[in-house]
């Protein structure tokens, strides 16, 4: 089911805005602070860079998801951690900073792991020709160009002025939530019924992932010995990705609307399982 491709353009600066306001929240000690917790950082970008995709895969396979459908999978969960994991790791009383720079390094990273994941996922799911093949190189150049730059330039502008950072970042923020919504209610409106009927197919997969990668995150954890802030860190990082973003890859770079599908259920859902672990680690 594609969409209209002349929204492609506006979907990618949709991507780089939600990046550009990632990146003027952070500071270049965000991405340092990780080799000062070497464990957690492992458990944390392992789970989130590699579990959480081929998991995605596991899932995708396990319920027979239509290909555009296990393609979106694919892409929401080779997606790193958003704004709002960072957010739950406050509420919980979790380690935020952790989880901040958790995101900082996960979201540079995808640069090389989101053309390879949807890579994977295009040659296995979509062999009929239902999803375009993107080839690596020019989609790592895409991706290049959306996230790294936006972030890196967010953080240079953070480090110059914090005060004009944090006015920027609420605006910026403000508009690409504004433009995305817009773009996504207008093409969902168009093919409604589609939409609607692969959202009730998709639901239990992708809230079986939800919980699934949660609960192995902890898991892991609790096994390399991790202190409970960080393992709620890791929790959330590995359970709450940055879903905006992968509606924006899966419309911008590829043109379909049932690819986003699974990030748009997915970042309803999240609220509520996000929202318990808040509830969990405010209790422990």
């Amino acid at each position: 089911m594609q969409d209209n491709p002349a929204l492609q353009p506006f979907l990618m600066i949709t991507v780089a805005l939600i990046m550009l306001s990632l990146g003027l929240g952070l500071t270049r000690d965000d991405f340092r602070r990780v080799l000062k917790q070497p464990r957690a950082a492992v458990v944390g970008l392992v789970g989130q860079l590699v579990f959480l995709p081929a998991a995605g895969y596991l899932v995708a396979v396990l319920f027979g998801l239509q290909p555009e459908m296990a393609v979106g999978m694919m892409v929401l969960a080779a997606c790193p951690g958003g704004a709002h994991s960072n957010l739950f790791a406050n509420l919980a009383r979790a380690d935020t900073a952790l989880s901040v720079s958790l995101t900082a390094v996960s979201s540079l990273a995808s640069i090389i792991t989101i053309p390879l994941w949807i890579g994977l996922a295009t040659s296995v799911f979509a062999q009929g020709g239902e999803v375009p093949a993107l080839p690596v190189l020019p989609t790592m150049l895409r991706v290049f160009l959306v996230i790294a730059v936006p972030t890196v330039l967010g953080v240079w502008v953070r480090e110059r002025g914090p005060g004009a950072a944090a006015t920027m970042e609420r605006w910026t923020k403000m508009a690409a939530v504004l433009l995305l919504l817009v773009i996504v209610v207008g093409s969902v409106a168009r093919q409604s019924d589609n939409v609607l009927a692969f959202a009730a197919l998709v639901g239990v997969p992708v809230a079986v992932l939800n919980l699934g990668t949660m609960a192995a995150g902890y898991v892991a954890s609790r096994l390399t010995r991790l202190e409970r802030p960080q393992a709620i860190t890791i929790v959330l990082e590995i359970g709450v990705q940055n879903s905006a973003m992968a509606v924006g890859i899966a419309m911008g770079l590829m043109g379909s609307v049932t690819v986003a599908v699974p990030a748009i259920v997915y970042s309803l859902l999240v609220y509520f399982t996000g929202g318990a672990v808040v509830l969990w680690g405010r209790r422990t």
